[in-house]
């Protein structure tokens, strides 16, 4: 009982560090957010966790992304991605390899966007198998946002346009706003590329 007490705990302490960094960056508080999340990097470490440890990297890459800063940014995705490989976890997977998707396309390097992105959608098609569904809804709106704004870089506006619809198809229904407005965003990109 006291083990499991104890697990309990360690599990609380970790979700409460995880949620502080999200809610800190999401309320631009970047450098308390990455103080909070490299504090869960620490303690995961001396509590011997995995999973909640590429959670929080994940999410320390999404902060530096958030201020662009992208050479931590793209450093801690791709450790939380490989760490996330070796734990088999599809959600933490498919968010560490759209916010890498994210960080190329701001660099301009295409090719490393497109290769991280269409692996993203690929294997979000896959059905039952363990993991899969969960935040699935979630993530693909950014993963599609992010693909039409790749199509768009790339001269193509009519892929733009279809990732831009299929975004919002995922985004209305959930009154996911911030997914929304980056669909109506893209819409009016693509079309103003086609001169309507």
């Amino acid at each position: 009982a006291a083990s499991s007490q104890a697990h309990g705990f360690q599990f609380m302490v970790l979700m409460n560090t995880f949620t502080q960094g999200l809610t800190r960056c999401a309320r631009g508080e970047y450098d308390q957010a990455i103080a909070v999340l490299v504090e869960g990097i620490a303690l995961s470490d001396r509590l011997g966790d995995k999973a909640f440890k590429c959670r929080i990297l994940n999410s320390l890459g999404w902060v530096y992304g958030e201020i662009y800063n992208l050479e931590p940014a793209i450093r801690y995705n791709t450790e939380a991605l490989e760490a996330s490989y070796k734990l088999g976890d599809p959600e933490i997977i498919r968010n560490a390899e759209i916010n890498l998707g994210e960080y190329y396309l701001a660099l301009g390097d295409l090719e490393q966007a497109q290769r991280y992105l269409e692996k993203t959608y690929r294997d979000s098609q896959q059905r039952r198998k363990w993991g899969e569904e969960w935040m699935k809804w979630r993530y693909m709106q950014h993963c599609c946002h992010s693909l039409g704004e790749l199509w768009l870089k790339k001269g193509d506006s009519e892929k733009a346009l279809a990732f831009a619809e299929e975004c919002l198809k995922l985004a209305e229904p959930t009154s996911s706003r911030k997914n929304v407005v980056k669909g109506w965003r893209l819409r009016g990109q693509a079309y103003l590329a086609q001169g309507k």
